[in-house]
């Protein structure tokens, strides 16, 4: 994420000073078994076969933000008074996909594969999945996100849709945590930005909203045209088609890179010259002519493909190849 979106102030939900648990952000990793009960989500988990808990999980911990990416089989989760201490006093964002069925409030709730709950202020109860799922639980204290919803209730279970373009955009935005650390100097940046993304999804004020739109919808946005360009570098790509994709005009996907120092057109052909180069020094793709991997990418006119590539790296693509220095 560029640094100068970052240094842009959000006065109405900053986040605090340090996250959830207590500890320094980090990213881990590894068996459910081993990371579940140590994740700062307040919660304990057993296998439903009496087996030990079978699966993988991811926890990032940003400064009020604390995100968990999990992988299982059949379990149950649960929390009991004492585990309370934890994280009581926080909003619970959770997509699963498979079905469930959740003990919240002294309430039975069954969920459907993919609907998300938002939950505030989680009390003592318990979730079960019988089956097999992938899910991703997003957890930040209520402070400074109740400004930004409608529902200022303590507590509160708000069944969403897994289609809203709220939740679409903000599961994509937090997707790249799984493996990105954020500098600390974007971390204010980054946490701003889901709160935006968690109070629209979950029902946001008319200020919440249009601060939104300029702040969290817009870096969300950006982030997933960019992802999707990548994603067809070797298709005829224009600003017209990818705008019509994502059902934006392509005026505002023009006004999404202006603000971050550039252009569309630039980005693409960065991104093209950046995957052509990969290819050039890789032996995996000896066997392809230099004109192949150029229209592989997406270039049609070879002449411009190695003008372009000699005033990006400072070298021609045949001397990449040969193992000349490329500069970034």
């Amino acid at each position: 994420m560029p640094q100068s979106q970052a240094l842009r102030e959000d006065k109405r939900a900053r986040p605090p000073a340090r996250g959830l648990s207590g500890e320094p952000p980090a990213i881990t990793r590894g068996p459910i078994a081993q990371h579940w009960n140590k994740a700062p989500f307040g919660s304990k988990a057993e296998s439903l076969d009496g087996q030990p808990l079978r699966g993988e999980v991811i926890v990032h911990s940003l400064p009020g933000l604390n995100l968990m990416w999990a992988s299982h089989g059949p379990l149950r989760a649960f929390r009991t008074k004492p585990l309370l201490i934890n994280g009581a006093d926080s909003i619970l964002f959770s997509m699963v996909t498979a079905p469930r069925s959740s003990v919240q409030f002294g309430r039975d709730f069954a969920l459907n594969p993919g609907e998300v709950t938002a939950t505030g202020n989680i009390g003592a109860g318990n979730v079960t999945y019988p089956s097999a799922c992938t899910r991703l639980t997003v957890t930040v204290p209520q402070a400074p996100l109740r400004p930004l919803l409608r529902d200022k209730s303590a507590h509160f279970l708000h069944v969403l849709p897994s289609n809203g373009a709220a939740t679409r955009l903000l599961v994509g935005y937090l997707d790249v945590l799984k493996d990105a650390a954020v500098p600390p100097e974007l971390e204010h940046a980054v946490v701003a930005h889901a709160y935006d993304l968690l109070a629209v999804a979950i029902g946001a004020t008319q200020d919440g909203l249009e601060g939104a739109k300029t702040r969290g919808i817009r870096a969300a946005r950006l982030q997933t045209i960019r992802r999707d360009v990548i994603h067809r570098l070797g298709t005829d790509l224009s600003v017209d088609a990818i705008a019509a994709s994502h059902r934006l005009t392509a005026r505002y996907v023009q006004m999404l890179f202006e603000e971050e120092g550039t252009t569309f057109t630039s980005f693409l052909r960065e991104q093209r010259l950046s995957r052509a180069r990969t290819m050039l020094v890789s032996p995996r793709f000896d066997h392809k002519r230099i004109g192949e991997i150029a229209y592989e990418v997406g270039f049609n006119d070879l002449s411009y493909f190695v003008r372009a590539f000699r005033r990006q790296f400072g070298v021609s693509p045949g001397e990449a190849r040969q193992g000349a220095d490329v500069t970034a």
